[in-house]
């Protein structure tokens, strides 16, 4: 297990999923969850994990944007999550490695681009995971950037939309505000992904 990482607390559910607690050396704490997922006629192993200490979207109805942003985690850190995550689910006889790696735990993703780019990247060259997701609230700048890392790093997206109409998500997610990146820009940028 990694040196960086250390797990407080570990929740086992009936359905199998497990949610880790993970402690970094400045005492940042952060969520992963590692659950299966019928796909293609089979139980498919998935890892969410955290790539923030909060959120700075503050969305009102999500408990991570209602403590505010503390801090970005490093690649190093949300490999260490990864790595940490998938030992202890294979000391319990679960898989080492996952057919879906999510970035979709606390954080929004692509607020820390790089890291998350560079996490992606190393988790794919490991071999830890085939399919690596980023679950956005729409920063739509960044969208466009991730179809130039779709060969090597993220290769899906999720674009949380929490509303189905403009007036209503702007209520609920404050990035979603004419002024800023609302849901009309953030989906034909995914729409271009493809």
């Amino acid at each position: 297990m990694s040196t960086i990482i250390t797990c407080l607390d570990e929740q086992h559910s009936s359905d199998g999923s497990i949610k880790f607690l993970w402690s970094y050396a400045d005492r940042t704490t952060v969520e992963s969850i590692f659950f299966t997922f019928p796909q293609d006629g089979q139980e498919q192993p998935f890892l969410c994990i955290s790539c923030q200490d909060g959120c700075n979207v503050g969305c009102g109805f999500c408990a991570t944007g209602l403590q505010g942003m503390r801090r970005n985690l490093t690649a190093d850190e949300m490999v260490a999550q990864v790595e940490a995550s998938l030992e202890a689910v294979a000391a319990q006889g679960g898989p080492a490695r996952v057919a879906h790696l999510a970035f979709a735990g606390m954080g929004e993703p692509l607020l820390n681009y790089q890291a998350v780019i560079e996490t992606a990247r190393r988790i794919r060259t490991q071999g830890l995971a085939k399919i690596v997701s980023v679950s956005t609230s729409g920063i739509a700048p960044r969208i466009p950037l991730l179809a130039k890392v779709a060969s090597y790093a993220v290769n899906r997206l999720y674009i949380s939309l929490h509303a189905t109409t403009n007036a209503l998500r702007n209520y609920l997610v404050p990035i979603n505000c004419p002024n800023c990146w609302p849901q009309a820009r953030s989906t034909p940028n995914a729409r271009r992904q493809k």
